[in-house]
């Protein structure tokens, strides 16, 4: 920017004074890194919203994925278990669900008040189960 002031200052230089002070104003009013990184956070979470969340379906992980993305995970449920590829899979109910006595008829994929992430349905019983009352 310098070299381009030395350059130009002179009458009748390329940019003459109106145009030199024109691209030092741009500069000045552009957005800043934190200021663009906050439209940037502002349009992801948009995104995420519209369009992430609408395709996903309830209690499935990616769902709970998405609603802690979107910092919005702390009404659900933070019992865990192991699967049979030893990932571990959280209950993506709201909390609070948890019933043992309402045992599931295992028909039509209803957890009863057992808890639930994708297909897989669990108590708070089973070895490789984290309750959410120990989280």
């Amino acid at each position: 920017m310098l070299k381009v002031r030395q350059r130009n200052e002179r009458p009748g230089g390329l940019y003459g004074g109106q145009g030199l002070c024109r691209v030092v104003e741009v500069a000045r009013e552009g957005l800043s890194a934190g200021e663009r990184d906050q439209a940037a956070l502002v349009r992801l979470e948009a995104y995420v919203r519209e369009t992430v969340l609408p395709r996903t379906r309830p209690n499935s992980m990616q769902w709970r994925r998405a609603l802690e993305a979107l910092g919005e995970a702390g009404g659900l449920c933070t019992a865990r278990t192991v699967d049979s590829d030893g990932d571990y899979v959280v209950c993506t109910r709201e909390a609070g669900h948890y019933d043992p006595a309402d045992v599931p008829p295992f028909k039509g994929g209803e957890p009863g008040g057992w808890h639930k992430a994708g297909a897989a349905i669990w108590n708070d019983l089973g070895a490789a189960c984290t309750p959410h009352m120990a989280v």
